[in-house]
């Protein structure tokens, strides 16, 4: 039986999300593998996520973040496949021609590889496989809300600020939610502002646990953010507000956008502002997701 570890990026929540697809392709040219997830230790919240994922048997979180000690190093020898947690990305500016899906699936290096495992792994996935897939194990009781997920990005430099709409859109969007009779709840963290003094405040709860409230919910609105990766891949309902907001994206506006792999979600993207898209797009989306 082959072994294998660091199937997943570990550094990012999104990253580790659209990674699920790689264990697939694992499982696939050796069936019956034990795949192992590695996860960063700033980004263990996701660990209970990864219970029951397809294809995923194990997960083992980093001693400590972004680094490998050698109790980490240690534990990889145990094991027939040891993929490099931290191999550099395929491709500068890869967004304007390839999904961030497909960027991270060719991102697996064999530790001592001078490259990336055969890149036509890729084509054997058919287009399921290539839909990163959690298993809800847990009960997400209904509460009629609309979530908000309103910030993504680790850091408020002006590009994430570009990639995340202003708090004033998202106060009008909340105003403008309420007279449409939706009740309305925000996610996300405390480290986050407050979008409106309107909506029901969830910003201190735990991962799991603002992904159990939202999956409850009727919709959630988000931008390409690690939660609404996670959202996508239990196919819950989502209206992804999306723009160009990496440095020297200008083509293939579908590259960093959540996939839902139930479809279950409607894109509104604007190319130069993500506050230029209208609330009645947003209202419509909803409906339409609630059909």
């Amino acid at each position: 039986m082959i072994n294998a570890v660091n199937v997943t990026r570990p550094s990012l929540i999104g990253d580790i999300i659209c990674s699920l697809v790689f264990p697939t392709s694992i499982e696939k040219n050796y069936p019956g593998s034990v795949k192992i997830a590695l996860i960063d230790f700033k980004c263990q919240q996701v660990a209970p996520l990864l219970i029951n994922a397809p294809n995923i048997d194990g997960v083992r979180i980093t001693e400590k973040p972004d680094q490998i000690t050698q109790d980490d190093e240690d534990y990889f020898k145990k094991f027939d496949l040891i993929f490099d947690p931290f191999a550099p990305i395929v491709k500068e500016n890869w967004y304007n021609e390839m999904t961030v899906i497909e960027s991270i699936f060719k991102m697996n290096w064999l530790r001592g590889m001078s490259g990336p495992i055969n890149p036509q792994k890729w084509n054997q996935l058919d287009k399921d496989e290539r839909c990163p897939r959690l298993t809800q194990y847990f009960d997400a009781p209904k509460n009629n809300y609309i979530t908000i997920w309103a910030n993504s990005g680790y850091s408020n430099d002006p590009i994430n600020r570009k990639r995340n709409p202003s708090k004033e859109y998202w106060t009008g969007l909340v105003d403008r939610l309420i007279k449409e009779d939706y009740k309305v709840a925000q996610l996300g963290t405390c480290d986050h502002f407050l979008i409106n003094e309107k909506v029901l405040d969830l910003r201190h709860l735990s991962l799991f646990e603002a992904i159990r409230f939202s999956l409850g919910s009727q919709v959630a609105i988000g931008t390409d953010s690690g939660s609404m990766h996670c959202l996508g891949a239990y196919g819950f309902n989502q209206i992804l507000l999306t723009t160009y907001w990496r440095r020297g994206h200008f083509q293939n506006p579908s590259a960093l956008i959540p996939v839902n792999y139930k479809n279950h979600a409607i894109n509104l993207f604007c190319p130069d502002d993500i506050n230029k898209i209208e609330y009645d797009r947003i209202i419509e989306g909803i409906k339409l997701l609630n059909e």
